[in-house]
C-alpha cells in the first residue's frame, strides 16, 4: 500500500510520524486480496423479496403460499401446468401428468390437529408437500400419512418434503414413504420447461417467479458459501485491513480538507468575495441568486494513486433541476470553451467543467476559479431581477 503524496505547491502543515504496514503485512494483505479475487462471483443485487425483510421464521408460510400460486394451473400467472409438470419431473414421477386433470391446491390442510403445507390435489393423484426451507423436519410426517391415505383412499399418493438444503435425517422421511426433492432440482426444471410456457405468460408474474428463484438460490448457492467460508477463516486479517484502509481514508480526507481551506483564503482574496464556502470539509464553493434560482459553482480535489490532491475538479451547479433552465443557454455559450458535459442527477444538474487542473498547480487552480468565478457572476447578475446576492452556506 503506497503512502500518501503531499499536495506541493499549496501550504501544508507539518505532519507527524506515521506508523506504516511492513512488508511481511503488505505480503499477506496482498496474498489475501488475491485468494478472494479467485472466488467465484456473488451476485449482491437484492431481490424484492429480500428488500421486503420477511421475519425468518415465517418465510416458510410466505414460500407455501408463493408455490400455491404457480402450482395452481388456472392462476393469474398465464404458466398454465407448468410447476406441476416440473415437479412431478423433477421427483421422479412424470407419467403423474395429464394437462386435462382438475387441480386443486391447498395450503395448510388441516390434518388431525397439524397443518400440511401444501397439498396438490388432481384427479388422479395427491402430492402432499412439506416445505422446508431453514428450519429441520421435525413435523409428524406419520400423523400427515395417515391422513392423506385415509382422505383421498383413489388416487395415486405422493408424500414429499420439499427443502432448501439436503435432509439430515432422510431415514426418518424415508420410513414415512417420503421422498426428498431440493429447491435447485424444482427450479431447474421449471427453467428447462419454461420455453414451452413463456409466450403465454403473464410477463408481471413471470418477474416475480424468476425473484423468487433468486431469493431462495441466494439463500444456498455454492458461492455465497464459498465467499463466507473465506471470510470466516480469514477474519482477523480482514478486520485489520478494514481497520488500515479506514485509517488510510481518513488521512487522505484529512489532507483534502487542510488545502480545501489554504484554497478557500487563497480564493477569497484573489477574487474579492468573502462569500465562498465549504461544505463538508472538502467542497469549496460559492452561489449565486441564493433567493431566487439559485446556482453555483463546486470545486475539490480528486485523489489519484495515493496522492490526496492529485487533481482539482470544478463544476457548475444548481441544487434544483428547476433552477437550472434560466441560466442553461447562458452558461453553455459563455463556458462553450471549456467543453462542458451537462448531467442530471436526480434532483440536481452538474455542468462539467473539463480539462482537471493538476493538484499541485496552485496558481492554476486560482485562476480557474477565478475565470469560472467572473463569468457566473455575469450570467449570474443578467439573469436576476433583483441585485446579485450570495450564501455563505449550501
Amino acid at each position: 500500500m503506497n503512502n500518501t503524496q503531499p499536495c506541493k505547491t499549496l501550504p501544508r502543515q507539518s505532519q507527524g510520524q506515521k506508523n506504516t504496514m511492513n512488508e511481511s503485512e503488505i505480503s499477506k494483505i496482498m496474498t489475501l486480496l488475491h485468494d478472494f479475487a479467485k472466488l467465484p462471483p456473488v451476485d449482491t443485487e437484492p431481490t424484492m423479496l429480500e428488500i421486503c425483510r420477511y421475519p425468518s421464521s415465517r418465510f416458510e408460510e410466505v414460500c407455501s403460499r408463493i408455490l400455491k400460486f404457480f402450482f395452481n394451473p388456472k392462476a393469474e400467472h398465464g404458466l398454465r401446468d407448468l410447476w406441476i409438470t416440473a415437479l412431478l419431473e423433477a421427483i421422479g414421477k412424470p407419467e403423474l401428468h395429464d394437462y386435462r386433470q382438475d387441480v386443486t391446491v391447498k395450503s395448510e390442510e388441516w390434518a388431525d390437529g397439524k397443518r400440511i403445507d401444501l397439498t396438490i390435489v388432481a384427479d388422479k393423484y395427491v402430492i402432499a408437500i412439506e416445505n422446508k426451507i431453514t428450519a429441520d423436519v421435525y413435523n409428524p410426517l406419520d400423523v400427515y400419512k395417515d391422513y392423506i391415505e385415509k382422505t383421498y383412499k383413489n388416487k395415486k399418493i405422493v408424500l414429499l418434503v420439499l427443502s432448501m438444503k439436503p435432509i439430515l435425517n432422510l431415514h426418518n422421511i424415508m420410513k414415512n414413504d417420503y421422498k426428498w426433492c431440493s429447491y435447485n432440482d424444482l427450479f431447474g426444471a421449471v427453467k428447462r420447461l419454461l420455453g414451452e410456457y413463456v409466450m403465454k405468460a403473464n410477463q408481471k408474474y413471470l418477474i416475480f417467479m424468476f425473484d423468487f428463484i433468486k431469493t431462495i438460490s441466494n439463500m444456498n448457492t455454492t458461492n455465497s458459501n464459498l465467499e463466507q467460508k473465506f471470510f470466516s477463516e480469514n477474519r482477523a486479517e480482514i478486520e485489520k485491513l478494514i481497520e488500515r484502509f479506514n485509517k488510510y481514508k481518513e488521512e487522505l480526507y484529512r489532507k483534502q480538507v487542510e488545502q480545501t481551506a489554504i484554497l478557500k483564503e487563497m480564493t477569497i482574496k484573489e477574487t474579492g468575495d468573502g462569500a465562498w464556502w465549504i461544505y463538508d470539509g472538502t467542497d469549496l464553493g460559492y452561489t449565486f441568486n441564493a433567493n431566487k434560482n439559485p446556482i453555483g459553482i463546486e470545486s475539490w480535489f480528486i485523489e489519484e494513486n495515493g496522492n490526496p490532491c492529485a487533481k482539482f475538479y470544478v463544476c457548475i451547479t444548481t441544487w434544483k433541476t428547476a433552477d437550472w433552465q434560466p441560466y442553461k443557454d447562458a452558461v453553455l455559450n459563455r463556458f462553450a470553451d471549456f467543453n462542458p458535459q451537462e448531467e442530471y442527477r436526480g434532483n440536481r444538474v452538474y455542468l462539467h467543467l473539463t480539462n482537471n487542473i493538476p493538484g499541485d498547480n496552485a496558481q492554476g487552480i486560482i485562476a480557474k476559479l477565478r475565470d469560472v468565478y467572473t463569468r457566473m457572476k455575469e450570467i449570474a447578475t443578467e439573469s436576476s431581477d433583483a441585485p446579485h446576492q450570495c450564501a455563505t452556506t449550501k
